[in-house]
């Protein structure tokens, strides 16, 4: 009998590698932040305690980084090209930067094999637009899901605008799913809000969006899901949209679910959803049939023959209170874009424009050194 018990016994080999599991695991989810925008949504993630989760900030602006964000890591890029000093607005010089450094980029996500990044940046300036693509498609050469998400201009900003979907077509050749938020509609949800205080609108949508991910996939339930689970979802359809919702009083789980899935910066429609994770967390005072009922209104509203996983979680600080974890895949949304099968060519009346020749004179007289949209994309240039 006790040879029997012994062959179940764990021996201290075992022991070790189950208590290196979670800095593995650890290590599978990342959110890097790129140039100053994305730098900036870094650390408002990092101030929001998300657990289980490796920030990363990268930028060619030294000053920026060291004084002013907060990350896991840090990473100056293209130092020998800029001096640490930024990309003066160039895509094409963050595009070179990133290129330049990527042996230090393969370093910090030498562990993402099967793993899952977030890349944040603004796309319209030079380090974001340029370096957001190059990262990509690093994270995505080494196995991992690529969820990025960017920011757009204002409308007042021009031709940034241009230089924005350019490289938002080129980060979607490597991504997953693109998620963008743009400024406008930003706008409309908080302009009244301080600029603080609304940017701080679009960072948050990020980090519920990453502490959903890591809420699920480390959260000790009742009924369990695990990182596996997250990424099967995830690689059931083309788009993902994930949310994260609360609800409390009567109808808590009708509230949640509505929260989960009308975010006021993202319009999506889910009926298309080919897959679900639903993770439902709550007090002792959750009930089987709240638990039937959450996974019923998302049932009923997508595909019938959709793949659906779902966990319950209990947490006994919490009483008439319901979480709902929610990340559908397939789903379809003017601000959630997929891959990017065959990249549009550039308009050529973009390329015509005054603004993108080489030299042109401003209103004032004054000659102006401007970007040659031509070099943005098309490979890295030689210095």
């Amino acid at each position: 009998m006790v040879g029997y018990m012994d062959d179940f016994m764990l021996s201290t080999i075992d022991y070790d590698e189950i208590s290196g599991v979670d800095q593995k695991i650890f290590k599978k989810i990342y959110a890097i932040g790129i140039g100053g925008a994305g730098g900036n949504m870094i650390t408002d993630l990092m101030r929001m305690k998300v657990n289980h989760v490796e920030c990363i900030a990268v930028n060619t602006d030294g000053i920026h980084l060291n004084e002013k964000c907060e990350a896991h890591k840090k990473l100056l890029i293209g130092y020998e090209i800029t001096g640490g000093t930024g990309s003066g607005g160039k895509p094409n010089i963050g595009r070179i930067a990133a290129e330049k450094s990527i042996d230090k980029i393969n370093g910090l996500l030498n562990n993402c094999k099967n793993g899952l990044i977030f890349i944040t940046a603004g796309m319209g300036g030079g380090t974001g637009t340029g370096a957001s693509p190059v990262i990509a498609r690093i994270a995505k050469q080494k196995g991992a899901i690529v969820v990025a998400v960017v920011t757009m201009p204002f409308q007042m900003e021009g031709m940034r605008t241009i230089v924005a979907k350019q490289g938002i077509k080129e980060l979607r050749k490597y991504a997953d799913t693109v998620i963008v938020i743009d400024n406008e509609k930003l706008a409309e949800v908080a302009g009244t809000k301080t600029v603080k205080e609304a940017f701080a609108v679009a960072s948050n949508l990020l980090g519920r969006m990453i502490k959903a991910i890591a809420d699920a996939a480390f959260g000790k339930g009742l009924v369990n899901v695990d990182f596996a689970d997250v990424k099967t979802v995830m690689k059931q359809g083309r788009v993902a949209m994930i949310g994260y919702g609360k609800g409390t009083g009567d109808n808590r789980v009708k509230k949640a679910i509505k929260d989960a899935v009308n975010n006021p910066l993202l319009e999506v429609d889910i009926t298309t959803a080919t897959a679900a994770l639903i993770y439902v967390i709550g007090g002792e005072d959750i009930t089987l049939d709240e638990i039937r009922e959450a996974g019923n209104m998302i049932a009923n509203e997508i595909l019938p023959n959709a793949f659906i996983r779902w966990g319950v979680q209990i947490e006994g600080s919490k009483r008439n209170e319901v979480e709902i974890i929610l990340i559908l895949t397939g789903v379809k949304s003017s601000s959630l874009l997929s891959p990017l099968e065959e990249i549009e060519t550039i308009d050529e009346s973009v390329l015509n424009s005054p603004l993108y020749s080489i030299k042109s004179i401003d209103d004032r007289g004054r000659e102006r050194e401007r970007i040659d949209i031509k070099r943005i994309f098309d490979g890295v240039p030689e210095i």
